[in-house]
């Protein structure tokens, strides 16, 4: 019937918007950006201060170009994000909470902040 036929598109579109958002985080740079994206205001330059990078570097990392962050750099996202390195790195295990990435990231900036300790003598 006439109503049968107009419904089929909506579902096509909704199945693509489905699958389209359980893809978005297969690469490490949509991973960073997704734990990024969970923090209001948390800009790309921000974060790479937060984690020691530069922002083209983030900026990289984030478009795909950089795949493979290496150990120290990819530890100092996952802690600035607080996120695992495993999900990080690898997308294994649990997909990080809003809270827990925003609390993490109030810590970065409360350490950056801090003034460095003093030298010992």
């Amino acid at each position: 019937s006439r109503d049968q036929h107009q419904c089929q598109p909506v579902r096509r579109r909704l199945t693509l918007i489905l699958v389209t958002a359980s893809i978005a985080v297969v690469r490490i740079g949509d991973r960073i950006r997704h734990a990024r994206m969970l923090v209001d205001g948390l800009s790309g330059r921000e974060l790479s201060m937060l984690a020691g990078a530069s922002r083209s570097v983030t900026w990289q990392i984030e478009s795909g170009e950089i795949k493979d962050l290496g150990t120290d750099l990819a530890s100092r996202f996952a802690e600035a994000l607080g996120v695992s390195l495993e999900w990080l790195v690898r997308g294994i295990g649990e997909e990080p909470r809003a809270e827990a990435v925003r609390a993490a990231v109030e810590a970065a900036r409360a350490r950056r902040a801090a003034p460095p300790p003093p030298e010992a003598a």
